[in-house]
């Protein structure tokens, strides 16, 4: 994903939150699964999380954002962190009660048998707001068309990390995606904390 130094208003163009979490590949149905970019697993970590695949209404996979919010609804990337490598048994779910997990879905790459790679941007997320409507534990990533500027400006005052812009009928391929851009808050209280998880 390529970093832009300053938000832009275009049309044909989409701009989401960029959240404080780690990305995932989520496969809905009876067999769910959860991985990282580097093919870890998270299912120990997040049974919850799991649970919430399996009982998902279809098949599907899912490109998704790991979060563990705090009562005031803010990402928190150093708790999420504690998280994923607890080993010892019993430590996951008892973290599940009382610093829950969610997902956050940006993008559906397949229902069922149906490969949707192809298909434009836009129309991904009409189906995957349609199949995530309801779901637990597993929320739909908005997005605001053309005004990348003005989602910048409210993202920077309730102190999100950022925003992402991407070409609205763009496809998906594998590897880093040039029509998918991260234009960074400079002033974000965690940015010492993302540095840190970065390296």
């Amino acid at each position: 994903m390529a970093i832009h130094s300053a938000p832009f208003t275009r049309a044909g163009w989409v701009f989401e939150h960029k959240l404080d979490g780690f990305r995932g590949l989520a496969t809905t149905g009876p067999a769910p699964a959860l991985v990282s970019r580097n093919g870890l697993s998270y299912a120990a970590a997040f049974p919850k999380i799991i649970v919430a695949l399996r009982r998902f209404p279809v098949a599907a996979m899912l490109d998704t954002e790991l979060v563990v919010v705090d009562r005031t609804r803010d990402s928190q990337s150093e708790r999420l962190r504690r998280r994923a490598v607890m080993g010892r048994a019993g430590a996951p779910e008892r973290a599940a009660a009382f610093e829950p997990a969610s997902l956050y879905a940006f993008d559906v790459l397949a229902i069922g048998d149906h490969n949707l790679r192809e298909s434009p941007l836009l129309k991904r997320k009409e189906r995957l707001a349609e199949i995530v409507d309801g779901a637990n534990r597993v929320r739909f990533v908005d997005h605001r068309e053309a005004h990348g500027e003005a989602l910048f400006a409210k993202v920077c005052q309730s102190d999100f990390e950022g925003i992402v812009a991407k070409q609205a009928n763009s496809v998906r391929k594998v590897g880093r995606r040039p029509e998918w851009i991260k234009v960074k808050n400079p002033n974000y209280s965690r940015q010492e904390a993302l540095r840190f998880a970065d390296e």
